[in-house]
């Protein structure tokens, strides 16, 4: 089970879905963290989900849309005929300021500014809705842009990144990624270092290794 920390509300049923499955299908070295705002120069972003792990960084856009859907990667959307914003890039876009965001803070972000150059970045796009027929989106993927077309294929579309990556961040690093979004510093201590368990807030030992929590030192 991933460590999840919600930072916001959830914007509709589909956000808190994606979030229930990921925290219960990833594995417990992956942090989660959801529904929080990253400053921009032009428009701040609203970040549906964020998924850290060894691998990388992954940037997810989460659309809970039933009916028709009809898109590609530089076009807008159809939905059920309505014109929308092409979420794709949405996601593109968002895992660009978000990377820019953390390699501006990454003196806070990581043991050694310079690691920042080994972590990967990835975008998602996740349709959610069970009722959603994708039958007509087509898009040209490549490594640092996916697409989930159903809320079960998130999780797989994560940890397929994760075992072809050749460069991993530290446990250290997540955490540090995690502060500079807003994430509380007792919910991290609450994760523990050795064995990953998300244990609860303010719980003095790990309930899966049994090692101290740094939370039992204050």
């Amino acid at each position: 089970m991933a460590k999840k920390i919600s930072l916001g509300e959830y914007a509709n049923n589909g956000e808190r879905a994606a979030a229930q499955l990921l925290e219960s299908a990833l594995p417990n070295r992956y942090l989660l963290l959801t529904n929080f705002t990253v400053p921009d120069e032009h428009t701040p972003v609203d970040v549906d989900a964020l998924v850290l792990g060894i691998a990388g960084v992954f940037v997810i856009e989460i659309k809970d849309w039933a009916g028709k859907l009809r898109g590609t990667n530089a076009q807008k959307w159809q939905h059920n005929g309505t014109m929308k914003s092409n979420p794709f890039e949405q996601a593109v876009r968002n895992r660009r300021i978000l990377r820019s965001y953390i390699e501006k803070h990454a003196k806070d972000a990581y043991a050694d500014k310079r690691f920042f150059l080994g972590t990967n970045f990835y975008s998602i796009l996740a349709l959610v809705n069970p009722q959603a027929d994708t039958s007509e989106v087509k898009l040209q993927l490549d490594r640092w842009a996916r697409f989930a077309p159903t809320l079960d294929d998130l999780p797989r579309v994560i940890q397929n990144d994760t075992a072809e990556s050749k460069h991993f961040i530290t446990y250290a690093d997540i955490c540090g990624i995690a502060r500079v979004f807003g994430a509380p510093q007792d919910e991290l201590d609450a994760w523990c270092a050795n064995c990953f368990n998300p244990n609860r807030v303010g719980a003095k030992f790990c309930r899966g290794c049994g090692n101290a929590l740094p939370y039992s030192a204050a």
